[in-house]
């Protein structure tokens, strides 16, 4: 006890001591002796931001890798970017595992400046100690308490029995809800009343969060419509309430990084338009802006504005109401993003004329394109979306493979080469006979990412004669290239080689 006082008290002569936040651990999960080598990967997103990490790359944030044995230690000092801030933790199992409790992506930790923790990293629970360690303990008590209903909604979609599905979830998550407060109020003498407040309000919002998600995930990405009326007309979809039964400050609330991202979801099944069978996306969109603008207001509308963009801006219809959007944004982090995004969005720019070598070592510099029109897709290993992105963008590709005047440019942030040449191979991430560079282990901090402000991943660019076409092209989303977002890509590609 005397040596941590002294520890503190000698820690509290330099400012940059406080304010230092200390990550250290292990990884107590023998799975990881079956890697190649033996070797996972720790990785952690550290943003201001309170969002979970599927929203968290869409803002700014930083990402922290780290290779371990098991049991091996690691150490990361981190300089807060807030007084308050975010991070998403986790480790690869992959390819021993392909899906793990202790990686899904609403497992979102609250850090203030000064925390010094250790973790043990297991396969069903993340244990903390140290200072700060109090509201992580919490967090990860009510993690491994959150109901995982995927294998129910597989079963659902597989006998279209969807109503059956949301009525028995329905009840398994308000047993789950309830015993999330009630480990809220076993801390409660180890908690400030404003990480209380975040919890709670966390805690209300996994209630829906993951399960509305879903479903609107198979409606969009799935394109299985059938879904969408029994759940809706169902009395257990109607009841959903967030009103919390305290007196919660709605700062609190909003800086809880669950709670306003499951009233978005919501919002948007609300707004979903259908029409005999398809579906209205501009409309479904415009819809969506105008509850957030109309029917909610200070920090929690900030952030659903904040969500709409992350969300819809691979919809080019969705940037009609990005003026909008920032006249009625008060000033803070989500105005940030919102004046950041229309200024990366903006077309006719000069690129940046990199210079960045292939897996052979061959240097490829912007300029040696030409007038060609390029497609530049950023990614990195581990991000599921860029997996997604490069799914459908095969489509695409196979369209234009016999065009000299196209070419389709990948770049990684990897910091590890041969991590980016295995995924290379792999295919999974992007098409291994493709033009593919790599930031030369500088990952997100490399000249090119900066200036060309890429704050989340996957992200892609259209580019002409080195100038901007678009920052922001349509998601590739059609089952043909005569449908959906596949058919407004090529349009726009088309355009651009004219």
């Amino acid at each position: 006890m005397c040596n941590r006082i002294f520890s503190q008290s000698r820690g509290n002569n330099t400012k940059f001591q406080d304010d230092r936040v200390v990550i250290q651990g292990k990884v107590a999960d023998s799975l990881i002796r079956q890697l190649p080598e033996g070797i996972s990967t720790v990785t952690l997103l550290i943003s201001k931001y309170p969002l979970p990490s599927v929203n968290m790359v869409g803002v700014a944030y930083k990402r922290y890798e780290m290779k371990v044995h098991y049991n091996e230690q690691f150490k990361l000092t981190i300089h807060p970017p807030a007084d308050r801030f975010y991070m998403s933790l986790y480790y690869d199992l992959e390819p021993v595992s392909s899906h793990f409790f202790w990686s899904d992506i609403d497992n979102i930790y609250i850090l203030e400046k000064g925390d010094s923790v250790n973790v043990s990293l297991k396969k069903d629970f993340f244990l903390f100690s140290g200072k700060g360690a109090a509201k992580l303990n919490c967090e990860s008590e009510i993690y491994k308490r959150n109901y995982d209903s995927s294998e129910l909604f597989v079963n659902a979609v597989n006998n279209r029995d969807y109503k059956y599905f949301f009525n028995t979830v329905s009840h398994k998550i308000d047993s789950c809800f309830k015993l999330q407060l009630a480990i809220i109020k076993q801390f409660k003498n180890e908690l400030s009343v404003k990480d209380q407040d975040i919890l709670i309000a966390n805690s209300y919002g996994l209630r829906y969060y993951s399960l509305l998600r879903e479903i609107r995930q198979s409606m969009g990405m799935n394109g299985d419509t059938a879904i969408f009326k029994p759940v809706i007309n169902s009395d257990d979809y109607k009841q959903i309430d967030f009103t919390i039964g305290k007196n919660v400050d709605p700062e609190n609330l909003a800086q809880s990084p669950i709670y306003v991202s499951a009233i978005f979801e919501k919002i948007r099944l609300d707004n979903f338009l259908m029409v005999n069978g398809i579906v209205q996306l501009p409309a479904s969109i415009q819809k969506t802006f105008k509850t957030i603008k109309n029917q909610f207001h200070g920090s929690i509308r900030d952030k659903l504005l904040c969500l709409f963009f992350i969300n819809y801006s691979r919809t080019p219809t969705s940037f009609d109401y990005l003026e909008d959007a920032i006249n009625i944004c008060n000033d803070g982090i989500y105005k940030l993003y919102l004046l950041d995004l229309q200024e990366r969005s903006s077309v006719g720019s000069l690129f940046y004329n990199f210079h960045l070598p292939d897996p052979s070592g061959k240097i490829i510099n912007l300029s040696d394109f030409g007038n060609k029109v390029v497609i530049v897709d950023f990614w990195y290993t581990g991000c599921e979306n860029c997996i997604n992105l490069h799914q459908a963008m095969k489509k695409v590709v196979a369209f234009y493979k016999d065009n000299p005047n196209f070419i389709f440019l990948s770049i990684s942030i990897d910091r590890d080469k041969q991590r980016w040449i295995s995924s290379i191979r792999s295919g999974r991430y992007v098409d291994p006979n493709g033009v593919n560079l790599f930031t030369e282990g500088s990952g997100d901090e490399h000249p090119l990412i900066k200036a060309a402000k890429i704050i989340g991943y996957p992200t892609t660019i259209i580019l002409k004669s080195g100038k901007v076409v678009s920052s922001n092209p349509p998601f590739p989303n059609g089952k043909t290239i005569f449908d959906g977002g596949t058919k407004q890509l090529i349009n726009l590609i088309d355009n651009a080689l004219k």
